[in-house]
């Protein structure tokens, strides 16, 4: 793993215990796990309409 990624873990998807075998993503659950994030996405939902999107990704 690149220096620049040491510590960065996937979160977990809480309560989720059965997974669909006909779906094939790759979903963490049970604990978390080192990997490489190139791109962060955060949605702000306002009254009215008001949302925004912001999306950083990395060098």
């Amino acid at each position: 793993m690149s220096e620049s990624y040491a510590g960065v873990v996937s979160a977990i998807n809480a309560n989720l215990d059965t997974l669909d075998p006909g779906i094939d993503l790759d979903i963490v659950t049970k604990a978390a796990r080192p990997c490489r994030i190139d791109a962060v996405l955060s949605t702000s939902l306002g009254f009215g309409g008001q949302n925004a999107v912001l999306v950083l990704q990395g060098p």
